[in-house]
């Protein structure tokens, strides 16, 4: 059970580089040179929920890495 909560981990690095990649290329929505507001908040709703995604996936990896 203890190499379950590592393989976790490491898949965890690699869906937080997809969601790191993801909100920057959400956030490119430019008008006039500046972010929209309509942009703007929903690149920070994104955001908020990619480091939900990955607090839960980390948390359950590490519960996971020692039980």
């Amino acid at each position: 059970m203890g190499t379950a909560g590592f393989f976790d981990l490491t898949l965890d690095a690699e869906r937080l580089k997809l969601m790191k990649n993801y909100i920057r290329f959400t956030t490119k929505t430019k008008v006039g040179g500046k972010m929209s507001e309509k942009g703007a908040d929903r690149a920070g709703l994104l955001q908020a929920i990619a480091w939900l995604i990955l607090s839960i996936s980390v948390l359950v990896g590490v519960i996971g890495f020692f039980y």
